[in-house]
């Protein structure tokens, strides 16, 4: 009885072809780097053969860069940086989509909110990093008419999580539910 054929996920060969892509590498320079015949690796790339655990451990320790989980096709991200990067993007989307939405509310209630420091949207000789401290550090201020307060970054964030969740309690009641999801 014939033995089954193992299974290949295309993955694979994409994130194969990706890192020599990326690294600039040929795929007779990454077979030689990991002992590994150049017509495997041509077979991994044109999905006709199977990345074995053992080959993308070797190939994650000649490249550091493309964790073994990414060759496998386990994760979409190739390394711990990238996976961190994407959730800092996601992180700082959210966040922009809040402040877009409360600045939004206190315009048309006749409130302004503003970085307190100057240094938003100016120029001056300080380092981009030190400049955006200092902006969080000052916080913001809220002000209407001749009113003005002065309110910190935690401030500011307790306030956006504040009408996030009325915002969310207010359609879910509309929809006739107060499910979470």
């Amino acid at each position: 009885m014939a033995r089954p054929k193992a299974k290949i996920n295309p993955i694979w060969g994409n994130n194969l072809k990706e890192l020599c892509e990326k690294e600039r590498v040929t795929q007779k320079e990454l077979s030689e780097s990991i002992y590994i015949s150049q017509q495997t690796i041509s077979k991994i790339i044109n999905h006709t053969a199977s990345l074995t655990e053992e080959t993308a451990r070797q190939i994650s320790e000649k490249y550091p860069g493309y964790s073994f989980e990414w060759l496998m096709g386990y994760v979409d991200y190739k390394n711990e940086l990238e996976h961190f990067s994407k959730a800092l993007s996601a992180v700082q989307d959210e966040g922009d989509a809040l402040m877009s939405g409360l600045l939004t509310f206190a315009k048309l209630s006749g409130f302004e909110i503003k970085f307190a420091s100057p240094a938003h949207g100016q120029e001056d000789n300080a380092a981009p990093v030190e400049k955006w401290l200092k902006m969080f550090k000052d916080g913001y201020v809220v002000s209407r008419g001749e009113q003005k307060r002065c309110i910190s970054l935690e401030q500011m964030n307790q306030l956006q999580n504040e009408i996030y969740d009325f915002v969310e309690f207010k359609l879910n009641k509309l929809l006739g539910g107060n499910n979470h999801g």
